[in-house]
């Protein structure tokens, strides 16, 4: 993917978060911060054991363009 050179370097990473928010954050009432962080951990764990995963992608892909 090609940036323009005032682009902030994150770029590359927010598909990531946008991947995160869409699997674990949108639509949560989580009671407490151990609990959010467990829920990510676990869908880290997921993650990078389903990396061909098409909605996972297709969530990634779509965060990159916002």
């Amino acid at each position: 993917m090609l940036l323009p050179t005032y682009s902030s370097w994150l770029n590359r990473i927010e598909g990531h978060f946008a991947a995160l928010r869409s699997f674990v954050i949108a639509g949560s009432d989580y009671p407490d911060h151990e609990t959010i962080a467990r829920e990510i951990h676990r869908y880290l764990r997921w993650r990078r054991h389903n990396t061909t995963n098409t909605r996972l992608r297709l969530s990634e892909k779509r965060g990159c363009f916002h």
